[in-house]
């Protein structure tokens, strides 16, 4: 069974409740999950003191050199399968990255240094506190996600996002995506599509697959047009002014273009004229 602790056990500094702003019910969407990027490991098997003292210098560390109001994290989990409560889950956290982020949701740090790795107790705890305490108040906020889908981090490591991509931290539940997200999420995967290296250049730099596509295209306007799409390019280059114009872009959607107005024309259909004033009415 979950061991779950008031934030008196691990700190005297009372919650600055005049500088903490409340979570709003309908913005919210979930938990973002995080670890303390500490260098020093505490193991699998914490005692309870080493818990909380690793709490209370992530709370000084917040509180002095971040300029926080507070500890940044809503409720913290240990290895022990311990769940501490921090700023508690009526309260908006600081550490998601962005106000966007810290405003739809929550901040579990799971209590793990360089080296830790999350443990069966550490699993089932966060899952505990999610189900009795989190979704008891927000039912609707079933998004687990890690603090690096939220902002540029490698928090909360390697384990731990393995685990909230296999959906080992939740009981079940989903939350739709926004356009934003999905977008975020498509354009994430091809570009770790497109630095897949494919061999090697001559100079040993390595060939991706990003710059196998760009030979193929290259080669599919030539093939369909008869242009020459590096030549042109290179006359383009000759003729733009220096400066910081990404040249090599500009120079791909000038010989783009260029083919494209060089192609033979697609054949001309029958259609009805457009008069501006749309369907019909009755």
């Amino acid at each position: 069974m979950t061991d779950f602790y008031e934030r008196a056990v691990w700190t005297t500094a009372p919650l600055p409740l005049d500088r903490l702003t409340p979570l709003v019910t309908a913005q919210v969407r979930g938990i973002a999950v995080h670890h303390t990027g500490s260098p020093v490991p505490l193991g699998p098997r914490p005692t309870l003191a080493e818990s909380t003292r690793r709490l209370e210098q992530d709370r000084l560390l917040h509180t002095g050199e971040r300029g926080w109001a507070d500890v940044a994290c809503t409720a913290a989990v240990d290895a022990q399968g311990r769940v501490f409560e921090c700023r508690g889950i009526r309260y908006r956290s600081a550490g998601n990255g962005t106000r966007t982020a810290n405003q739809q949701y929550a901040a579990v740090t799971l209590l793990l240094g360089d080296g830790d790795e999350p443990t069966e107790a550490m699993i089932e705890a966060f899952r505990d506190w999610r189900s009795s305490r989190w979704l008891a108040r927000y039912p609707a906020a079933t998004a687990v996600v890690a603090h690096r889908d939220l902002y540029p981090t490698p928090c909360p490591g390697e384990a731990t996002l393995a685990l909230i991509a296999s959906g080992s931290l939740t009981s079940g539940g989903t939350v739709a995506l926004t356009d934003a997200e999905i977008d975020a999420i498509a354009t994430r995967t091809r570009d770790k599509i497109l630095a897949v290296t494919y061999g090697s250049q001559p100079d040993g730099r390595p060939f991706t697959l990003g710059m196998l596509w760009g030979e193929v295209r290259i080669n599919a306007i030539r093939a369909a047009t008869g242009v020459d799409v590096e030549t042109l390019a290179g006359a383009v280059v000759a003729k733009l002014p220096t400066g910081d114009v990404d040249v090599r872009a500009l120079a791909a959607a000038v010989a783009d273009e260029l083919a494209a107005r060089l192609a033979p024309p697609a054949p001309a259909r029958d259609r009805a004229p457009d008069t501006g004033e749309g369907p019909a009415r009755g």
